[in-house]
């Protein structure tokens, strides 16, 4: 699935007859690993997803989001560093964290949207007046 997209990916954007080898290879790489990573991340996520909970698209969808968008990245980033072995674990509570912060904005959103539209029910004078007896 890769090299195919890939090559096509990279025939968009380079004609193989005026670009040198080396960049035409390099690009064709470049395309195949933005591809295939997201993808088998994606089927992974799917793989191992825990099943026992009920399935929710949107669930997965963020767990393959929180993957591709903050680990990759972070983890690529800590790799440039010259204490790799020390630093690349820093990537899943990087992760975890943005992960946390993304979601109280998309609770606050929620709550403003559908849970604060929500009419409160006036609780009838009965009903008061057995709380406040017992």
């Amino acid at each position: 699935m890769g090299s195919p997209c890939s090559f096509k990916l990279v025939m968009k954007c380079f004609d193989p007859k005026t670009t040198h080898p080396v960049l035409f290879e390099s690009a064709i790489i470049c395309a195949t690993v933005a591809l295939m990573c997201p993808a088998m991340s994606f089927i992974a996520s799917f793989l191992y997803y825990p099943y026992y909970e009920g399935f929710n698209f949107i669930h997965l969808l963020a767990n393959w989001l929180k993957l591709v968008c903050f680990n990759f990245p972070t983890a690529y980033i800590f790799t440039q560093f010259d204490s790799v072995t020390e630093t690349v674990w820093w990537t899943f509570p990087i992760a975890e964290t943005l992960t946390a912060v993304i979601a109280v904005f998309i609770l606050k959103n929620s709550y403003k949207q559908r849970i604060h539209s929500i009419p409160t029910l006036q609780t009838s004078k009965t009903e008061k007046e057995l709380t406040i007896n017992n």
